[in-house]
């Protein structure tokens, strides 16, 4: 069974021209490999925010309709972006393939995940805390008008034996 399986592969293998290598069909524009660059470029860019029109521009693309007319930003919008968008600076740590940078790009979030989420647990203890202070004082409160209730009504044992005993008086 294995062996048909491997032997219908292997011809089917050689009917396709298929470059397994560079994992591309055999005479397909070897140049189109560098087309996966741009489609990186382009998903990085817009998910670090950068402004959908200057990474069009900034892949050499046109601009569609009037757009093209009346959009003409400067090198610097084009860099740093204005305070409305965000320009490609805002993509470059995305950008840069490097195993350094990506892996401190982590580190940098997680200590601001860290740092937010020891903010939170600090703000809940806080909270905690001001409840027990307001549910202490209430209880102090509380035990004070007993004790005080207690010293106004200094009732007669002998009547509260009468009234349990349904006696009158």
């Amino acid at each position: 069974m294995v062996n048909e399986v491997l032997t219908k592969y292997s011809t089917l293998k050689q009917k396709l021209r298929y470059d397994y290598e560079s994992k591309r069909r055999i005479g397909k524009n070897p140049t189109m490999l560098t087309h996966g660059l741009r489609k990186y470029m382009d998903t990085e860019a817009r998910k670090a925010g950068v402004y959908p029109d200057i990474v069009e521009i900034l892949m050499g693309h046109k601009l569609p309709g009037v757009r093209s007319h009346y959009f003409k930003p400067d090198i610097n919008t084009l860099l740093e972006g204005t305070k409305e968008v965000k320009g490609y600076v805002a993509a470059i740590d995305s950008l840069t393939i490097n195993d350094e940078n990506r892996l401190s790009k982590q580190v940098q979030d997680f200590k601001e995940k860290d740092d937010y989420n020891k903010y939170i647990i600090d703000k809940k203890m806080q909270e905690k805390d001001e409840q027990i202070n307001v549910l202490s004082t209430q209880l102090k409160d509380i035990a004070k008008q007993i004790l005080e209730i207690n010293t106004r009504t200094k009732v007669d044992p002998d009547i509260i034996k009468k009234a349990r005993t349904g006696e009158s008086g």
